[in-house]
């Protein structure tokens, strides 16, 4: 890491690098293909702790002066053992990453921390339960993104911003980037105030609701996944219940609604097996090997009530290996349950793409579960957990098999409850 004094001129051309001012210590300016923004190496209760304190090129740099400034703020907050507002940013990271209790309802401002300031908790979130790689963290990419096409929101408190200015950075996104760049830029605002829910800055998540309409006129706006719109998702599963008993094999409509209730990724239930299967102990067992990265540890999923009646009526259907087989009795193919979810009009197109009609999947459930377990007050740790967000061995093998199940339980029974209610017939 080079030594230099920084200066406006320096940040606006350096090369790819990372560059220490001379004179406060602990600040740099890092510069890679994401762009160039200034940071400040902290230690904080003998853990280094690196903050994000703005760009330093484009719209919204700051200047290398205001960079120090912040910075010895922030040194100043955490040699005083993180104390006033110059250290409240910091004491969100750490309470995420477990280093300090989380001091929930207790905002660091009257409307909480900016969208930036969650931003960054967020990063390290991810970076401290495993899912991003600290080598190789995509931080810089989402920092870029939010800087560049949601110049607005990030220096607003979370507990301020609104659906309104959430869809209007949207349809900027949309118009200035691609439909692509939107849907990312939705996702990610969606992860950052899910976070800010969770801690108590804000009440709901602005960016929750589906902004299909954010798109720029006259085109569709893609949703992660092709998310099915919250609303819809209880009607959605009684139309997959109701389709299968027309002209489609009952196998594609049990696995439709199987993954649905599991929020589990489709791939997995249409390969599963009955010796993953416990009916009496009501869990099924996905091996790590059929998860998303092949995982070390196996994935538990506790079976709803509804579940157990969708088993009963595959079991019924055949005494195979497998728990979703096609009529050759091997695992169904992802191609089929798809079919059937377009042509029973359970899935709906979207938009387009080079070309071709995008639709609906069965991945967007997932999306509306982890709506739904937000809206319900679930904290994201266990709903993270039961989408097998990241790499969760460690966090697995800490907990007995009985103990994770226990947790999981309550959770995928509202969530059955909510979507597939009072519904006997199967």
């Amino acid at each position: 890491m080079a030594k230099v004094e920084l200066t406006d001129a320096f940040a606006a051309d350096a090369a790819p690098g990372r560059y220490t001012d001379t004179r406060v210590p602990g600040l740099f300016l890092k510069v890679d293909k994401y762009g160039a923004r200034f940071a400040v190496r902290l230690m904080v209760e003998g853990k280094r702790q690196d903050k994000g304190l703005g760009p330093a090129r484009g719209p919204n740099a700051i200047t290398v002066e205001k960079a120090r400034g912040e910075a010895g703020l922030l040194k100043t907050g955490a040699a005083g053992s993180l104390a006033g507002e110059a250290g409240a940013a910091i004491r969100n990271i750490l309470a995420v990453q477990g280093k300090l209790p989380a001091e929930a309802g207790v905002p660091s401002r009257k409307h909480g921390p900016t969208v930036a300031e969650a931003l960054d908790a967020v990063c390290a979130h991810n970076i401290a339960n495993g899912s991003w790689s600290e080598k190789r963290s995509p931080q810089g990419e989402w920092v870029a993104m939010f800087n560049r096409y949601a110049r607005k929101l990030v220096r607003m408190p979370v507990g301020t911003v609104k659906a309104d200015d959430v869809a209007a950075a949207l349809r900027e996104a949309g118009e200035a980037g691609s439909p692509i760049i939107q849907r990312k830029l939705h996702y990610r605002l969606r992860q950052v105030f899910a976070w800010a829910v969770e801690m108590k800055h804000c009440k709901t998540n602005p960016a929750a609701p589906d902004f299909s309409f954010a798109a720029p006129r006259g085109q569709h706006a893609e949703v992660h996944h092709g998310a099915v719109p919250y609303a819809d998702a209880p009607a959605r599963v009684a139309m997959m219940l109701d389709g299968g008993k027309r002209d489609f094999q009952a196998a594609t409509k049990l696995a439709a609604v199987f993954a649905a209730l599991t929020v589990v990724r489709i791939d997995a239930v249409l390969h599963a097996a009955w010796n993953e299967i416990d009916l009496d102990a009501k869990v099924w067992t996905v091996p790590g090997a059929k998860m998303k990265g092949k995982r070390a540890s196996d994935h538990f999923v506790p079976l709803s009530d509804q579940a157990l009646r969708i088993l009963a009526e595959a079991r019924a259907a055949t005494n195979g290996e497998w728990v979703f087989p096609n009529r050759h009795g091997n695992p169904m193919s992802r191609t089929a349950v798809e079919r059937f979810a377009k042509r029973a009009g359970i899935h709906r197109k979207i938009g387009t793409r080079n070309g071709k009609d995008l639709y609906e999947s069965f991945h967007g459930y997932r999306s509306v579960f982890n709506e739904w377990a937000v809206r319900q007050g679930h904290p994201k740790e266990l709903w993270d957990r039961v989408l097998a967000h990241g790499k969760d061995d460690r966090v697995e093998a800490a907990y007995n098999r009985g103990a994770l199940i226990d947790m999981r339980r309550p959770l995928l029974q509202g969530w059955a409850d909510h979507i597939m209610p009072g519904r006997s017939d199967v």
